[in-house]
């Protein structure tokens, strides 16, 4: 399940981002990639609860900084 989650993580923000998914690793964050502003970090939610299937508060959005804590959060959803 691990594997799957951050595969689909890099397959969302590789589309929202126009970036290759292979250029994205769990240490990219907003001070990586260009196309990461608060817009886009939005629509990186929104696309993470509509795939995943759950609700992330506003405290753990703002715990959202990287690919890594995405992933950790989305995995720690699933488990519940």
């Amino acid at each position: 399940m691990s594997d799957n989650v951050f595969e689909a993580v890099v397959e969302i923000m590789s589309m929202l981002f126009g970036v290759n998914r292979d250029s994205l690793t769990l240490d990219s964050s907003m001070d990586t990639i260009e196309q990461w502003d608060s817009l886009q970090h939005i629509n990186v939610i929104v696309d993470i609860e509509q795939r995943f299937t759950i609700f992330l508060s506003p405290d753990e959005v703002m715990e959202l900084n990287n690919v890594r804590s995405i992933v950790d959060l989305v995995r720690r959803k699933l488990q519940r």
